[in-house]
């Protein structure tokens, strides 16, 4: 996963597909986002990318704690002032999606290795593409989640 951390700043330029991936990420505890939250301030000024050079679009994130991250239309990289990635985490975390996967976490940590066999065995023996529960709910979908279960497990 592609995440560049300026040392200086401590900001982080990251892809926006990846964003949301980075998010469900458990590595800091709230507290530890909160301290980095606490430390830092929102840069008001228009960024130029750090890849592409072109002047970014300040997009404002809605939530308790409202900032405003930087976007490259031209590259689709986003950029993190120093302490927006701990807000956008916070942000997720709040989310029923978000509260759902620590649950899954929590209970993934949880799993005898008899159970964590059985629900791998279980998760490869998913429905293909052309099952009816992807037509149901869409091929992709059924991908994601795949893709966001082996996630979790492998943490």
């Amino acid at each position: 996963m592609n995440v560049f951390k300026c040392h200086q700043c401590v900001g982080y330029l990251v892809q926006s597909r990846r964003v949301e991936d980075i998010c469900r990420r458990d590595t800091n505890s709230p507290e530890e986002l909160q301290q980095e939250i606490s430390q830092s301030g929102d840069n008001n000024l228009q960024l130029r990318c750090p890849r592409c050079r072109r002047l970014m679009d300040k997009e404002d994130q809605p939530g308790t704690a409202t900032f405003a991250l930087d976007r490259c239309r031209s590259c689709e990289w986003v950029w993190f002032d120093s302490g927006e990635l701990a807000r956008f985490q916070i942000r997720y975390e709040a989310t029923a999606q978000g509260r759902d996967a620590a649950r899954f976490r929590k209970r993934s940590r949880q799993m005898t290795p008899e159970e964590q066999r059985v629900f791998e065995h279980n998760l490869a023996n998913l429905p293909d593409g052309d099952s009816s529960l992807a037509s149901a709910i869409g091929d992709g979908l059924v991908e994601s989640l795949r893709g966001f279960l082996s996630e979790l497990l492998r943490r």
